[in-house]
């Protein structure tokens, strides 16, 4: 935005297009990871990983050392709607999204 070239070798893309109000082209999904319990952030027992697509918000909780996946999560995200309500996971007929999902996350400590 300051007109500063950027440094090389970083990751991601830049959001200044869709600042400056532009239908900029971008990925449709989103990335967060958090800990548990949130207070032990230097060393939770748990980390989740999460992407949320326009449609959907898949989420791992992994144990943090050994990355041991314990409990996933997948909710339906109609647009305009914000709450999580029916964990989808485990229903075989969301297998292939779950797994579709699950391969967009970090693997390994991030």
């Amino acid at each position: 935005m300051c007109g500063v070239p950027a440094p090389t070798g970083l990751e991601g893309k830049t959001l200044v297009p869709h600042l400056r109000g532009h239908k900029a082209s971008g990925d449709s999904i989103a990335f967060s990871q958090f800990p548990r319990p949130w207070f032990y952030k230097d060393n939770p027992e748990y980390m989740g990983y999460a992407v949320r697509s326009r449609t959907h918000r898949y989420v791992e909780w992994r144990r943090f050392k050994s990355q041991e996946v314990v409990a996933r999560e997948l909710y339906e995200m109609p647009a305009g709607r914000k709450d999580e309500t029916t964990n989808l996971a485990e229903r075989p007929d969301q297998m292939e999204l779950v797994k579709k999902l699950s391969k967009l996350l970090p693997q390994g400590q991030g």
